[in-house]
């Protein structure tokens, strides 16, 4: 979902410095303040910042979702920007993305992709739809993916498997009763941070360590090197459910009523380092000094020590389990006026009123 959003505009997927945000040990983002996705780096993959603002989590097909999903069942991916989001029951003053999901078709249709590409990428996909009885009136979709790949950055590689069962009953013309279920099952490995801040800080990933400057190591690829080793990982498991009815009354006037509950739930560990300057007398090793010239963001910052420091490299580890629940519903009457539609085209008048109720627990 991330990567669809990529060159929108307005959208930002990587941002190092937040303000107001969690820093250090009490970030939730995996490699804390060494990771350069910042606060948009939650584990649900579904953060970014939209003109600006941060928003608590995207909506699927108008329900909130603060897990992403695979691309196989995605049809299209809305931004609503700024205060057109209100809209949606959010609020928030950025924006928010919606995304819809394919819907079953009466036309029997499969599709079945596999694919191969760099650092071990292996894909495949299935994506079947048609009618359940003679009459058309119940109709499926499934969508299916199952991926394994390794990445351009040293120990990293992820893996999981989707599926997406939907279900569509249109028993007369204008009702239609859809039963949409996901279940998502990822492993991610070599999740940790990248690259070490070069700045002297009292304690294990401090906040003062957002105004130092990445350490070069020699003979590595800053690209592709990962301080934090192989065994950072991040196991989720993620479930939804969606049952909703649409009814419309004539041309104009359209009911929308349903109910969602979605489950995230995800083990993780990870780590959490910085360079500290060893006094004389300090009981560190030998073996883990060496020699550290420090440097801040900008030439003129003030507290950074001069010529090469006597320092280490602190490690601390982080466990930790979430389990979320989203229950939601939501009814919306929407009407539709339109006005002098035979007359001027300077005269035409589209109204929409809509009446609604939205209810979230998390």
């Amino acid at each position: 979902l991330r990567q669809a959003l990529r060159y929108s505009s307005g959208i930002l997927l990587q941002t190092q410095n937040d303000y107001a945000s969690a820093a250090g040990s009490f970030a939730t983002t995996p490699g804390k303040i060494n990771k350069q996705e910042g606060k948009t780096a939650n584990p649900d993959q579904t953060h970014m910042k939209i003109r600006g603002f941060h928003p608590e989590s995207v909506l699927r097909d108008g329900f909130r979702r603060q897990n992403s999903t695979d691309s196989v069942n995605i049809a299209r991916v809305e931004i609503a920007r700024g205060p057109a989001s209100l809209l949606y029951g959010v609020g928030n003053f950025g924006g928010v993305v919606n995304y819809l999901v394919k819907t079953p078709e009466t036309k029997p249709a499969q599709e079945v992709t596999f694919a191969v590409g760099s650092y071990n990428f292996l894909r495949g996909t299935v994506d079947a739809t048609g009618p359940v009885n003679a009459s058309g009136t119940v109709a499926y979709r499934l969508t299916a993916a199952l991926q394994d790949t390794d990445s351009y950055t040293d120990f990293n590689s992820e893996n999981h498997f989707f599926v997406s069962p939907v279900i569509v009953w249109r028993p007369v013309k204008d009702t239609e009763l859809l039963v949409d279920f996901e279940y998502g099952k990822q492993k991610q490995g070599g999740i940790g941070w990248q690259d070490v801040r070069a700045a002297v800080s009292g304690f294990v990933n401090d906040s003062a360590g957002y105004n130092g400057n990445f350490l070069l190591i020699p003979g590595k690829d800053v690209k592709t090197f990962r301080w934090s080793g192989p065994d950072t990982y991040r196991d989720s498991t993620a479930t939804n459910l969606e049952i909703k009815l649409t009814q419309n009354f004539g041309e104009n006037l359209h009911l929308l009523a349903g109910v969602n509950h979605a489950t995230f739930n995800w083990d993780q560990l990870d780590n959490l380092a910085a360079l500290r300057t060893v006094s004389e007398g300090s009981n560190v090793p030998a073996w883990a000094i060496a020699p550290v010239t420090y440097a801040g963001l900008n030439s003129t910052q003030s507290g950074v020590p001069v010529g090469p420091q006597p320092s280490t490299l602190s490690y601390q580890w982080e466990k930790q389990r979430q389990e979320n629940t989203h229950d939601q519903v939501r009814v919306e009457l929407n009407y539709d006026l339109k006005l002098f539609q035979n007359s001027s085209k300077w005269l035409r008048m589209d109204n929409s009123f809509l009446a609604g109720f939205s209810y979230t627990k998390e």
